[in-house]
């Protein structure tokens, strides 16, 4: 039990609903651990409950965890959180678990309101891995660093809608790179993947076609 299923912590909304439909892709199953309640046809456990009661609905929905992606949305709306539930999450792994954690690769500029609480989020996931790092030696553990996010919102359907600019990456590129992670063969895993858009190259003006120099002759002695 468990071996299909892959628990994303915050992904009920925003990226980690994209990675959520990403795993689906994959053939595994997804389990929503989030303070809001996911999608229809997305299991969802919810976050804000007593230690004991979370790791009692990770066992009887899971099993062994053996696979775990850890978003920064979670940490945004709860302040505090992603802490409490990684230490639930984790003493409830199986052995050769993997633990991947997204979050945006910006720096720590003077920001206000909302962007400030999602830088703070971000810094946590980071400061959340390296920790299991030093404290747990059979968990794998990955980082995915990406860049801005392109502008979305939520449609009337409840659907993600993105509005694409060349600098920022869609949230189904970031989901891919998580599926690539989660489906490396037995023995094999990445540490950290880090993405990045890359600018479209000028295009290359085509040659000019050059006369031949008899033709050129040829119209002179004409004309």
């Amino acid at each position: 039990m468990g071996n299909d299923r892959v628990v994303i912590l915050g992904g009920a909304s925003s990226l980690g609903r994209a990675i959520a439909s990403e795993v689906t892709v994959t053939g595994r199953s997804p389990v929503i651990v989030d303070v809001v309640e996911a999608p229809v046809g997305k299991r969802t456990i919810y976050a804000d409950i007593a230690p004991a009661d979370l790791a009692d609905a990770v066992r009887r929905t899971v099993g062994r965890l053996q696979a775990l992606v850890v978003c920064a949305s979670i940490e945004e709306s709860q302040p505090g959180i992603l802490r409490r539930c990684l230490d639930v999450l984790v003493a409830e792994r199986a052995s050769s678990s993997v633990v991947v954690g997204v979050a945006a690769a910006q720096k720590r500029n003077r920001v206000e309101g909302r962007e400030e609480r999602v830088l703070r989020a971000d810094a946590e996931v980071v400061r959340c891995l390296r920790r299991l790092e030093i404290v747990y030696d059979d968990v794998a553990v990955c980082t995915v660093l990406h860049g801005p996010l392109a502008p979305a919102f939520e449609d009337c359907r409840g659907d993600i809608q993105e509005m694409p600019e060349e600098s920022h990456l869609g949230r189904e590129d970031v989901a891919a790179a998580v599926g690539f992670v989660l489906t490396r063969p037995e023995g094999q895993y990445v540490r950290q993947l880090q993405l990045a858009t890359v600018a479209s190259p000028e295009p290359v003006p085509a040659p000019r076609p050059r006369r031949h120099p008899a033709t050129s002759s040829l119209s002179g002695v004409l004309s």
